[in-house]
């Protein structure tokens, strides 16, 4: 529904203003749908810029180091990849992740 498209949002836009991942537990997500849910999200950038954001919805009980870890080691690789669609002339380097 548009109401739970708009907390989600919400959720993501947290996110945005963050140098770090976030994570979100049952009620802190201020989704009811999901209270019983965990949510870890990080932003991407190309540049610098805030290009967008991901995210893991899951269990509670979810190994939080690990996906906490994961989030974040994509975040970085969708912004190197970004950046090289962005500069088709920008050479890969994965030692920046």
């Amino acid at each position: 529904t548009l109401m739970e498209r708009d907390a989600i949002v919400r959720l993501l836009d947290r996110c945005l203003y963050s140098d770090s991942v976030l994570v979100a537990i049952g009620d802190e997500t201020e989704i009811p749908e999901i209270s019983e849910m965990s949510v870890v999200t990080s932003k991407y950038t190309i540049d610098d810029k805030l290009s967008g954001a991901l995210g893991v919805i899951g269990p509670k009980r979810m190994p939080y180091e690990f996906v906490v870890s994961l989030v974040k080691y994509m975040a970085d690789l969708l912004s190197i990849i970004m950046k090289n669609i962005d500069d088709p002339d920008a050479e890969f380097h994965s030692s920046r992740i």
